[in-house]
């Protein structure tokens, strides 16, 4: 049992090196990306982040035979959560109540809802219990909803775009009204008053 939770711990720090890696290279990105003649990718922390992926994911693999593919699964989680606070604190965005507040809540109820309904014991299973299963009710019923889930999330893209473009055009219009930069407090007010039927042609 402790070994098992000291390789879970180690999955949990790869996981957040990997966001660290990745936020490594966003600076890179974000520092070069007005110099086009310039590559980014042998840059000096790029090239440190990528050996960082690579070590942190090569570990994972390693350790995923002696952790509970359940709890192992929750490191998805962390990862997302983990990125928030890098952004936060490390690049300097936003963070928004309205919107990341309700999706943080709903990854960590549905790791916590994963570990606590997960059968702790391991059984095996016929071929022809199997066959079962795949087209027993539960699992018809679970498909339903993950694809109702699937379809949602589809729609909620496309009004995300939608209301992006309009910030897009509503922001564009404020910079070249005002002479200074917008602060972000105007930004943000811009974008909650942005009308919900909305779509740019």
């Amino acid at each position: 049992m402790l070994s098992s939770l000291l390789f879970l711990a180690i999955g949990y720090l790869c996981t957040m090196l990997n966001q660290v890696s990745y936020v490594m290279m966003k600076q890179v990105q974000i520092q070069f990306e007005n110099q086009p003649n310039t590559n980014s990718f042998f840059q000096c922390k790029w090239l440190t982040a990528y050996g960082l992926l690579w070590i942190s994911s090569i570990i994972t693999v390693l350790i995923i035979p002696y952790i509970d593919l359940v709890l192992i699964s929750t490191q998805g989680a962390v990862a997302v959560i983990f990125s928030v606070i890098l952004s936060v604190f490390w690049l300097k965005e936003t963070f928004i109540l309205r919107y990341d507040l309700p999706a943080l809540t709903v990854i960590i109820l549905g790791s916590v809802l994963m570990v606590l309904l997960a059968n702790e014991k391991t059984e095996p299973y016929s071929l022809d219990q199997l066959h079962a299963l795949t087209y027993s009710p539960a699992a018809i019923i679970y498909l339903s909803i993950y694809f109702v889930l699937l379809l949602l999330s589809g729609i909620a893209y496309k009004k995300l775009i939608s209301r992006l473009s309009c910030f897009h055009a509503v922001l564009s219009e404020k910079l070249q009204q005002e002479q200074e930069p917008c602060p972000p407090r105007v930004l943000l007010q811009l974008l909650n008053d942005l009308p919900e039927n909305f779509v740019e042609e």
